[in-house]
């Protein structure tokens, strides 16, 4: 009645961390040599002595079992039902995925995979189960109980980038009339088996949420006080298929430990915990770095030395094929005013300065704009606004930077005359003031489409301000110089 009761759940007993993690590599166990077991002894002793509640030495525990998985997957396995279940699940998400799976299908093997993952979080269960292959899925199902497939049923139903697919089950929930009194010995009870006690969600008869009471006003009311007295009416939530972003954006913003999740009808379905959100962030922090770095990126992609050769040259080759077959156009555009520079040879010196000053002022501009996006301070609405602001910075920028290119050329090796340090200069004017128009235009372009700005990536707008900027230098200072 008040603990989540709904029929497609089972309140289970869970205990230890909601850590995720999701990268790792396959490999196959070999026959060792005496020598080679000894040093499975010594890395079997070394996890004994490293067993702690700290994150650093549950990490170096990880790697450590990691090593000895792929050496010694007998004494991995003995050792890791050694501990107890809380450390056994923090463990566990530590591991690289195909790590946890050849740990999984090892401990299936002799029959004791149960016992590791019947007590697990209903949403660490699904982001275990998600990055499984066939055969550990197939495992892992078969080890559930009834009740707990219903719930990691219920939950798979849910798309995993959506608030509903990273939500938890696990909650307090009470009905308006709970007094203060019966509401505390829910939570006392049921501590546990929830993910957080700092809220409880008072929904009516069919689950719609009717408010949230936070412990620190529960605890200041008196026993016979309803929770329908006292109750937030205005309360932060999210519907199941809001973007987990977004839903991360939402609890870091309001700065709340969990949050609501709705289906269109207002029921509470679960609600996704401070944890899950900054686990989030992290994830889409490192895929901005990826897209930036145009390197594709790939959810569940394993950590840099565990990834093999094949995915690394998979991850980088379209993007430095893309950039290759762009810069192509940079050659036809030199070609194209072959003519005009064998009697301007001056300009191809200058090449360098243009094309990285031009590809320096649209990254500063993009990256600008992605950050006002990513903290939801900008929008495509503002465009306008962005850019009469840019061009004014623009122009400072243009001018003062045209200038010192001119006093540059005229003053320092390679000494040009005047005028054309002049063309030279007012060439660079103009290249900033598209560059940097370019940069603002671009990231909010593809916001605009429902697209993640972070694909115009460095090196992507540097190759196109390549080719336009050098088509504008060699125009400029043709015109310029009348030839």
């Amino acid at each position: 009645m008040y603990l989540n009761m709904k029929s497609f759940f089972l309140e289970r007993k869970s205990s230890g961390t909601n850590d995720r993690e999701s990268s790792g590599t396959n490999d196959t166990t070999k026959q060792k040599s005496p020598l080679q077991k000894n040093q499975g002894k010594e890395k079997f002793s070394m996890i004994d002595a490293t067993i702690d509640t700290t994150t650093d030495t549950a990490t170096d525990t990880a790697a450590i079992l990691t090593q000895l998985i792929k050496e010694e997957s007998d004494k991995a396995c003995e050792h890791f039902l050694s501990l107890e279940l809380s450390q056994q699940e923090e463990l566990l998400f530590l591991l690289e995925p195909q790590i946890q799976e050849s740990l999984l299908l090892e401990l299936a093997r002799k029959k004791q995979i149960q016992s590791s993952i019947e007590n697990m979080k209903p949403d660490d269960l699904v982001d275990l189960f998600q990055n499984m292959g066939i055969d550990a899925k197939h495992e892992i199902w078969n080890a559930l109980s009834e009740e707990a497939k219903k719930v990691t049923k219920y939950l798979l139903a849910f798309d995993y980038d959506d608030a509903g697919g990273i939500m938890t089950p696990q909650y307090v929930e009470a009905t308006p009339s709970t007094t203060v009194k019966k509401t505390i010995e829910i939570i006392r009870t049921n501590i546990d088996e929830v993910e957080t006690i700092y809220y409880i969600y008072v929904v009516d008869r069919v689950g719609k949420l009717m408010g949230i009471a936070s412990l620190r006003d529960l605890m200041r009311r008196k026993d016979d006080t309803t929770l329908e007295e006292f109750m937030t009416r205005d309360y932060h939530y999210v519907n199941q298929d809001t973007d987990q972003e977004d839903t991360a954006r939402l609890l870091k913003e309001h700065d709340l430990l969990a949050i609501p999740v709705l289906d269109k009808y207002h029921r509470l379905l679960g609600i996704v915990t401070i944890d899950d959100a900054v686990q989030i962030i992290e994830e889409e922090y490192e895929q901005d770095m990826l897209h930036i770095s145009a390197i594709q990126s790939e959810h569940g992609s394993k950590s840099y030395l565990n990834r093999s050769f094949l995915k690394h040259f998979q991850s980088r080759i379209p993007w430095l094929v893309l950039l290759l077959l762009a810069s192509t156009f940079t050659s036809n555009v030199i070609n194209w005013f072959s003519s005009f520079l064998s009697g301007s040879t001056f300009l191809i010196l200058f090449i360098p300065v243009i094309t990285s000053t031009g590809g320096n002022t649209a990254v500063q501009s993009s990256a600008l704009i992605i950050r006002g996006l990513a903290k939801n301070e900008l929008s495509f609405k503002n465009l306008l606004q962005i850019v009469s602001k840019e061009l004014f910075v623009a122009l400072a920028l243009g001018i003062c930077l045209g200038t010192l290119i001119v006093l540059l050329g005229i003053y320092v090796p390679p000494i040009i005359p005047l005028n054309e340090g002049i063309a030279l200069g007012i060439s660079l004017l103009f290249i900033i003031l598209f560059s940097a128009i370019f940069g603002i235009f671009a990231p909010l372009v593809i916001s605009r489409f429902g697209f993640d700005p972070t694909v115009i990536a460095s090196p992507l707008i540097a190759t196109i301000i390549d080719i336009v900027g050098l088509s504008l230098y060699f125009s400029i200072a043709r015109f310029v110089l009348k030839i």
